[in-house]
């Protein structure tokens, strides 16, 4: 609701006559004073109304408990920053898989103040179709290069300059169910050949590896085509790949499935694992009828009290000891378009987004971490803050495959490895050439 600020200012008296008053002393008590006006009473003077100004915000949320936060964090702003007032909209970023409409919000000719959401592969490319402000100088005004980690930073930063603010973040390990491991007497892989023989030695127990989710919500499937992509051929690889720089038909894509081959090879998933969805996968590695799940922090929304004590997690283990390591992140954060209305107060918004105050209310409300280094130490268990610090060490994080790449070429790859889990034994060629068909259609021929 705006809040008004109205000063009024009352005058109310007479002016004195210029000439001195009579004044008659009938006794030793306190004189008493005749007062003639000479003019008549001045009228009320008002001070015009101050409107606030008001900008525009559009948040893209995670699931209605962070929209319920973010309608809060602006109510809190608004009470605190009286001179601004916030017209807020909330996306849910998950009303899809492959998430289309931020792109039509950016080339409007009215685009929102500020804009918030996950920080995907794409971001670079519209900071470099000059849609996003350079915020350079709030980072330096607010000291934001010694409160997040430089992966992190690497994140916003093109060309040395930095163009959003981090909120919270989401590492993306391997979670697996503490009993069972405990039960098989099995410690975390290291190396890839380390899972694969857990694998061999779970299922040949008749327990179920992996889980997955496919069936309705194939998002997930993508998981593994990352990390493994990442751990094979490397960062600056898959970011290329992103980027429509490479061709789906390239040697090295197929070693990536070649690889992902083997996890079929050694029994790593249930054979009705193309009928599994995402409800059912979490229950799975709660309940122990799955060992593994490869999911973001985010799993701990299946549950009603977050992560149970019996869950914990371990990073993807290494393929290629050579290549720099890269690590799958869900990060948040908020920028500014070049395009907005009230470019000063959307920057005033973006310093309390970026303070540690509100990663603070965003740990304590949604249980979501953050890298900002004030973070209070006591919101979070050790297996968040290991997380963190998967996240904190990676020499490259990647945001996820279908906010990475153009949403044509991540629909496609979706249907190709929903279709691979189905089949793995099939030619993925015919797969792979559709989804670099939709590639050329938007990056166009390579050279």
């Amino acid at each position: 609701m705006p809040y008004k600020l109205t000063i009024p200012l009352l005058l109310v008296g007479f002016v004195l006559s210029a000439c001195q008053p009579a004044v008659t002393v009938t006794s030793t008590a306190a004189p008493t004073v005749k007062v003639e006006p000479t003019a008549p009473a001045l009228e009320p003077t008002l001070i015009p109304t101050v409107e606030p100004v008001r900008i525009s915000y559009t948040a893209y949320h995670g699931g209605p408990q962070h929209g319920s936060w973010e309608r809060d964090n602006v109510s809190a702003f608004m009470e605190s920053h009286p001179g601004i007032n916030v017209l807020h909209t909330n996306v849910n970023i998950y009303s899809s898989p492959v998430p289309r409409n931020l792109d039509d919000q950016l080339v409007s000719d009215s685009p929102p103040d500020v804009i918030s959401g996950p920080m995907a592969g794409l971001f670079l490319d519209y900071v470099k179709q000059g849609l996003i402000a350079d915020i350079t100088d709030l980072w330096e005004a607010n000291g934001w290069y010694d409160k997040f980690p430089q992966s992190v930073i690497d994140m916003a930063t093109l060309d040395g300059q930095q163009y959003f603010v981090p909120t919270m973040l989401q590492f993306h390990p391997i979670w697996y169910n503490k009993d069972v491991f405990a039960e098989h007497d099995i410690t975390p892989p290291e190396t890839w050949d380390e899972l694969l023989a857990i694998c061999d030695q779970l299922s040949n127990a008749g327990q179920t590896p992996i889980t997955i989710s496919v069936a309705g919500w194939n998002a997930p499937t993508a998981r593994w085509f990352t990390y493994i992509n990442l751990r094979v051929n490397g960062p600056e690889f898959h970011a290329a790949l992103m980027r429509g720089q490479i061709s789906w038909l390239d040697e090295r894509v197929h070693k990536v499935f070649d690889y992902w081959r083997q996890m079929f090879d050694h029994n790593c998933f249930s054979e009705d694992v193309a009928e599994t969805n995402y409800r059912d996968a979490a229950q799975a590695v709660l309940n122990g009828d799955a060992a593994m799940y490869l999911l973001g922090e985010w799993l701990s929304e299946s549950y009603p009290q977050g992560i149970p004590s019996n869950v914990d997690h371990f990073p993807v283990p290494v393929i290629n000891p050579s290549v720099l390591n890269g690590e799958i992140a869900h990060q948040y954060g908020a920028f500014l378009p070049t395009g907005a209305e009230h470019p000063q107060e959307a920057r005033v918004f973006l310093t309390w987004l970026g303070s540690v105050e509100v990663h603070n209310s965003f740990g304590e409300s949604l249980h979501r971490i953050s890298t900002h280094a004030d973070l209070d130490q006591t919101l979070f268990d050790e297996k968040y803050w290991r997380g963190e610090e998967m996240i904190a060490n990676a020499g490259y994080l990647t945001a996820l495959f279908e906010m990475s790449t153009h949403a044509n070429v991540a629909n496609s790859g979706l249907s190709a490895f929903t279709a691979f889990i189905k089949n793995p034994d099939a030619d993925y060629e015919t797969w792979l050439t559709r989804v670099e068909t939709a590639r050329e259609e938007i990056y166009g021929p390579l050279p």
